[in-house]
């Protein structure tokens, strides 16, 4: 049985903490010329972990201290928004099909799996006796019941959309048939049948989303919802103390176990780079999951082998809420995404040029084009010029400056990032820029609830696949915070979707990424990269392409004891 849960009161909640910057365009463009003398280091230099070919020899401790960016908003697979959030769920639960280090699919939680009815249907043999973190047996009816959960409208899933292969699955979610009608059945008590749509053949990639995790809601005495969720992942949640740290423990029940060489990882939300780093001098952690983008070339020097820079599937950029005004005016929103100068933008911020973003799905992804906008072959001034025009068509000039805010959740590099932008537009536009900071989960539902005009995003890759970034911004899509909508957009997804014709499936999401750029919806402003710092006695990680690194496959190896 679990071990008895460490209970503590919790911090209290927050509240909508907002600060306004105006950003003062000499003062803001002062800092882009100096960053811009201060450049980062090359990817190339740092963009690998060290060749490490030495025995293996475990350290008589084996405990792994991870900071987090960011509180975790929620714990719960199925609602749960955030990148650290899900760094912590996929060391507590797994799905029916896990990943290896190099990210690529292995069995999970199913030994095994047979594809039926020409790919409409797959059948997974569940693990002989499984069992959630507590010791309760984990059967397939518990698996029936999570997916159910997962898209049900009462849910408010903002992922539910990664399931909508499933057979009803978009009626439920879209509240025309109940939960109950899903394709999701037990044959058995070890066998699950799900039943498809048609044939998709990313289905077994999206099993390794938390919103296909089982979930298991354990209530108190009084009926309310454990804080501790019990899952049936490598570890176990013994320990939550908000803004201070998750302790986890291996869990005994886990059907690999005996795999699992770390025997306790400790997470730290800490939110401010600075912090983090301080505590990585101190030796308080060993993987410190961000850095300050100011002093990437020094801690190059001052850690080697330490810091690395590798790029994957994700995108930064800012939404544009076309559901009020000002950016409900195409023509406005155009104006500022083509007088957005994402390379010197990139530079200014710290980030390597190579990153600067000109479309919305990052380049790299294998034998898809990504599309740029048609004023992406102007000259700086004619670009510029058309701003201007576009402003003035619609109503903005000197005597009548746009006004608008920008949102962004509370970050060092969030902040110079909006102070960079707000300033090169107000260098060449008649624009203010009202900038607001708020802590994370205000920020996500005054998102949600559209109460902005322009915020800053990212989206990581779920799936190595285009669709995975467009499908944002179908216009029943939860995650839509932009409440775009376009007849042609939507229906060139569905076409995507139903495509057997892999060429001719990328050409339809292409023209669709098209038509999202010149709706200028979104500005993109820089393809990811993750800079971390990681001590040379973790082991067992490899780079990937999503950027998943779950506790399950590192180790501590064999050191002398840092000085703290």
């Amino acid at each position: 049985m679990v071990s008895p849960i460490a209970s503590r009161d919790p911090a209290p909640p927050p509240t909508a903490v907002s600060r306004r910057f105006f950003a003062l365009g000499a003062f803001a463009l002062l800092l882009i010329a100096c960053e811009r003398a201060q450049p980062p280091p090359a990817l190339d230099s740092v963009n690998a972990p060290p060749e490490r070919a030495e025995p293996i020899v475990l350290a008589a401790e084996q405990v792994l201290r991870r900071s987090l960016s960011i509180e975790p908003e929620s714990l719960d697979p199925h609602r749960a928004e955030s990148l650290q959030a899900g760094h912590v769920l996929r060391d507590l639960f797994e799905g029916l099909v896990a990943e290896d280090p190099a990210g690529k699919l292995i069995p999970g939680a199913a030994s095994s799996w047979e594809v039926e009815d020409g790919g409409r249907a797959y059948v997974s043999r569940l693990r002989p006796g499984a069992r959630w973190s507590d010791g309760t047996p984990l059967r397939a009816a518990d698996w029936v019941r999570s997916f159910r959960r997962a898209v049900a409208p009462e849910t408010g899933a903002r992922y539910a959309a990664l399931l909508r292969p499933i057979l009803h699955a978009e009626a439920i979610i879209a509240g025309r048939l109940p939960p109950e009608a899903l394709g999701v059945h037990a044959s058995s008590e070890d066998l699950l049948r799900i039943e498809l749509e048609r044939p998709t053949p990313s289905f077994l990639a999206r099993l390794t989303h938390p919103i296909a995790f089982p979930v298991r809601l354990k209530r108190d005495e009084h009926g309310e919802p454990l804080r501790i969720p019990v899952g049936n992942g490598p570890f176990m949640l013994v320990e939550r103390v908000l803004n201070s740290h998750l302790r986890l423990l291996k869990n005994p029940h886990y059907h690999a176990a005996e795999e699992v060489r770390l025997q306790e990882v400790l997470y730290l939300p800490i939110e401010r780079s600075q912090a983090t780093l301080a505590r990585y001098r101190t030796n308080e952690i060993d993987w410190a999951d961000e850095i300050p983008v100011t002093e990437a070339a020094a801690l190059a020097a001052e850690f080697p082998g330490e810091l690395l820079v590798l790029p994957y599937l994700g995108t930064y950029y800012f939404g544009l809420n076309a559901s009020r005004p000002p950016f409900s005016d195409p023509r406005v929103r155009r104006a500022l995404a083509m007088s957005l100068d994402s390379r010197r933008l990139s530079s200014a911020a710290l980030f390597t040029p190579r990153q600067a973003a000109y479309s919305f799905v990052p380049p790299t992804l294998e034998a898809y084009s990504s599309p740029r906008p048609s004023w992406a072959g102007l000259s700086d001034e004619e670009r510029l010029a058309l701003a201007r025009r576009l402003l003035a068509e619609a109503g903005y000039g000197e005597q009548r400056p746009l006004r608008f805010e920008l949102r962004f959740n509370t970050g060092e590099d969030h902040r110079r990032i909006a102070l960079a932008a707000s300033a090169l537009w107000r260098e060449h536009l008649p624009v203010q820029v009202e900038l607001h900071h708020e802590e994370f989960r205000v920020f996500l539902e005054n998102r949600r609830r559209r109460a902005t005009e322009m915020f800053r995003a990212g989206w990581v890759a779920d799936l190595p696949d285009p669709a995975d970034f467009l499908e944002n911004f179908r216009s029943d899509s939860p995650r839509n915070d932009t409440a775009f909508s376009d007849p042609r957009f939507d229906r060139l997804l569905e076409e995507a979707a139903t495509e057997s014709d892999e060429t001719r499936r990328l050409a339809l999401l292409a023209e669709a990424e098209s038509i999202l750029l010149e709706e200028a919806v979104v500005i993109p402003l820089f393809h990811y990269a993750s800079r971390r710092l990681i001590r040379p006695w973790v082991r067992g990680w490899q780079p990937n392409p999503l950027d998943r690194h779950p506790s399950r496959w590192l180790w501590i190896s064999a050191h002398p004891s840092p000085a703290r």
